[in-house]
């Protein structure tokens, strides 16, 4: 049986980077799957998925434990991600760069999570990387330009686009809270 610590480290590691293969963690695939389609933009959640879900993860000590990390980082981050389009999306259509009062609120939440991370893990590399282009994405939205991310990485922005990653976003953080709900609703 896998730790409880262990396995919520490695669905965090596994959803962040999804070139991982099940191969290389002691995580079953199901259930990381189950998150990677809830968390997904066009993805969905059945009742049987949510079944599912919760009977691999009655199988550890704390199954409430991982209902509760899952919630307080990875859809606290989602939540953060969400409001940096919302963000890009009103800075596109007002021509000047703009932040959602609740991006601000999200943004301290989630510095006070990378200060309990530790800066070699999966989960503290994947936000620093959100957090430090942010700032790029809404100033390119303002400008109506391509952002470039820190990498290179070239992001084109249209009115459309900003919201249907709104609307993705919106979506996904219904599913997964949802989805950690111990309860179907």
């Amino acid at each position: 049986m896998v730790s409880m610590n262990m396995l919520i480290k490695s669905i965090v590691f596994l959803i962040l980077f999804s070139n991982i293969t099940y191969a290389e963690s002691k995580v079953d695939p199901r259930l990381i799957e189950i998150m990677r389609i809830a968390m997904n933009g066009n993805g969905y959640l059945t009742k049987d998925m949510h079944e599912q879900f919760w009977t691999l993860t009655s199988d550890h000590a704390q199954p409430n434990t991982l209902s509760t990390y899952l919630r307080n980082n990875i859809l606290v981050f989602h939540e953060y991600s969400r409001e940096v389009w919302e963000s890009s999306r009103l800075s596109y259509i007002n021509k000047t760069l703009m932040r959602t009062n609740r991006l601000g609120y999200l943004k301290s939440k989630v510095d006070k999570l990378l200060k309990k991370e530790s800066q070699s893990s999966a989960f503290y590399k994947r936000v620093k990387y959100t957090l430090d282009n942010t700032d790029r994405l809404l100033l390119a939205s303002s400008l109506r330009k391509t952002a470039i991310s820190i990498e290179g990485k070239k992001v084109s922005l249209s009115l459309l686009k900003l919201i249907k990653q709104v609307s993705d976003f919106d979506k996904s953080i219904s599913r997964i809270s949802k989805l950690l709900n111990p309860n179907w609703e």
